[in-house]
């Protein structure tokens, strides 16, 4: 059992996107896939990490060999979680500020007829109400588990990332290359109900403006047309987390 417990330390993620993805879908998310490729990256190949402990067999019939396979994973951790969080794991600590926090698309008592009209004398978009932290960070992630549902292995992961290969010319894996490596980027969510008023008109559709140097992320309601330039070739699917 100490054998067990020892091995899951070593090779288990700094971060825990669980909380992120929930019990049934967090290690098949990029961010946990891409922890893997951080570890295989520092000499140790994917096929001899015992990644699904409760199927690996450790019963080593030379303790030698169980003493240098310990040692060479802890050898490499420290290195692997130093690229992994300029990589995925910067995603983890995003805070996202409510709409009154940011302040330029929300004001306290304004009605929905308030905010369709000033959006469309003033051209900013306005929010109908005020969002909390972490419905906004729940609606996030379930975009991004959404829009990156065409990998689903360790594999396919290595081919998303290898520009040589069929499924790294996805517009997914080309946002998923600009997530890892911008300091700052915009995406787009379709909350399928409106959240704000957008050219005197309603709108389901949110941005968020997320800059990785601060660790932040605020968000604004925009146009369909809008929102579609910013995703570009990326298909907006319909999110309806922030309504839960």
């Amino acid at each position: 059992m100490g054998t067990v417990i020892k091995l899951e330390d070593l090779v288990k993620c700094p971060l825990d996107w669980e909380k992120k993805f929930g019990p049934d879908a967090w290690w098949l998310s990029l961010p946990q896939l891409d922890w893997y490729y951080s570890f295989a990256q520092h000499a140790v190949d994917y096929s001899e990490l015992p990644l699904d402990l409760p199927q690996v067999d450790i019963d080593y019939e030379d303790p030698e060999e169980l003493r240098r396979l310990l040692a060479n994973i802890s050898d490499r951790r420290p290195a692997a979680e130093k690229l992994y969080m300029t990589r995925a794991g910067r995603l983890y600590d995003l805070t996202f500020m409510t709409p009154a926090e940011h302040g330029k698309h929300f004001a306290a008592r304004m009605t929905e007829k308030d905010a369709l009209e000033r959006s469309r004398e003033t051209g900013i978009s306005f929010f109908f109400k005020n969002y909390s932290s972490a419905d906004l960070e729940r609606a996030f992630w379930a975009w991004f588990w959404l829009t990156f549902q065409n990998v689903q292995s360790y594999g396919e992961y290595e081919e998303f990332l290898d520009p040589e290969a069929e499924l790294s010319k996805s517009p997914e894996a080309a946002l998923w290359h600009r997530l890892l490596s911008e300091t700052g980027l915009r995406i787009c969510t379709d909350t399928l109900l409106p959240v704000g008023a957008c050219n005197g008109e309603p709108t389901s559709f949110l941005c968020y403006d997320m800059h990785f140097g601060s660790k932040t992320a605020h968000c604004i309601p925009v146009s369909e047309a809008e929102a579609k330039r910013i995703m570009g070739d990326l298909e907006i699917l319909g999110n309806d987390a922030l309504n839960c």
